[in-house]
């Protein structure tokens, strides 16, 4: 979605459930919803062309840890993501990374920089309505030597790093492909 500078309609970001009368510095949660959420793009220490993905393991605990329930965790299997999630209810992106870390990786400190933001809008629709979801990423880029990783997890098939200038866009789950284009970094 794109916003025209001169729109007399001009909404702000400034979200309700519902708008009091005459509020027009007021606007509704967009209909399908919006994220807020938080994205490690780890990149080998030693080889920085290389990218820290995981495939999932459908397992119980992606609902609690990353969001996804079994349906959406089952869609993803097979696929590369990054370690990422959508923000805790009034979590801070840095501490929404510190977790991250911890919980999907086993890593009990990390050191990162100022996060990347971009937002984008999807249409989408039900059996009833059309309208859009608006998305919001924090993208940390950082460093990461692979002996730091995890020998065995329950939550991942394979995890490891891997170059994704060769890996093409349709190996990427949760549109985590577009993260990585933010982020810089191109896929084949």
């Amino acid at each position: 979605m794109v916003v025209k500078e001169n729109d007399p309609a001009r909404h702000f970001a400034r979200l309700k459930r519902e708008v009091p009368d005459g509020d027009t510095g007021v606007s509704l949660v967009p209909y399908f919803g919006m994220c807020l959420s938080t994205f490690m793009v780890a990149h080998d220490a030693e080889n920085p062309d290389r990218i820290l993905l995981g495939k999932i393991k459908p397992v119980p605990e992606w609902e609690r840890i990353g969001g996804l329930n079994a349906e959406r965790a089952k869609g993803n299997v097979g696929l590369w993501i990054l370690p990422a999630c959508q923000l805790l209810l009034y979590e801070s992106p840095k501490d929404a990374l510190v977790r991250i870390a911890r919980e999907m990786l086993g890593l009990n400190s990390i050191t990162s920089g100022e996060p990347i933001v971009e937002s984008d809008t999807s249409d989408r629709k039900d059996a009833n309505n059309v309208g859009f979801h608006w998305d919001i990423h924090f993208i940390y880029k950082i460093p990461l030597l692979p002996s730091k990783l995890p020998r065995h997890s329950n939550l991942w098939e394979e995890l490891s790093f891997i170059d994704v200038k060769k890996t093409p866009r349709s190996a990427f789950g949760r549109g985590h492909g577009d993260i990585l284009e933010y982020a810089g970094i191109p896929t084949a």
